[in-house]
């Protein structure tokens, strides 16, 4: 599992929503740790 390399702002509304809504879908901690990689380390990302 790894981060996803773009940065979180770099994504549409829509195509965030659609990435998160996946990893949401395969549950256990996809959400938590194969996420944008930068949205534990940039305030405006989080």
């Amino acid at each position: 599992m790894y981060f996803i390399e773009k940065s979180v702002l770099e994504e549409s509304p829509e195509e965030r929503e659609r990435v998160f809504n996946a990893m949401w879908g395969q549950g256990g901690f996809s959400f938590w740790r194969v996420n944008y990689q930068d949205r534990v380390f940039n305030q405006e990302a989080n």
